[in-house]
């Protein structure tokens, strides 16, 4: 195993969690593609995948730290400001290694 989250992914799912992964592209559009996975999991698809929205984990490793972070962080602010298509935050981010700026 190469990863981390890859032993929390067989974890999770082993014991039953929903477990879904995103691939996303590097750079500034890394935001917006974890942003859209995000909004497919938990409105798009969370009553056929049985996804409670307000529970739901953001879990990242390395690299994809700060962009998990950062897009937790706008959702809570969108739905703090009361935007009705914003997807709900993150209960929780779990970061595993890496560097953190």
């Amino acid at each position: 195993r190469s990863s981390y989250v890859g032993q929390l992914v067989e974890l999770f799912a082993d014991a039953g969690y929903v477990v879904a992964t995103a691939d996303y592209r590097a750079g500034d559009q890394a935001g917006a593609d974890v942003t859209s996975a995000w909004r497919l999991l938990t409105q798009c698809h969370a009553s056929t995948l049985h996804v409670d929205p307000y529970r739901a984990v953001l879990v990242a490793e390395d690299t994809a730290a700060p962009v998990a972070l950062k897009v937790a962080a706008e959702l809570l602010r969108l739905r703090l400001g009361r935007s009705r298509q914003a997807p709900a935050a993150p209960a929780a981010v779990v970061v595993v290694g890496g560097r953190f700026a």
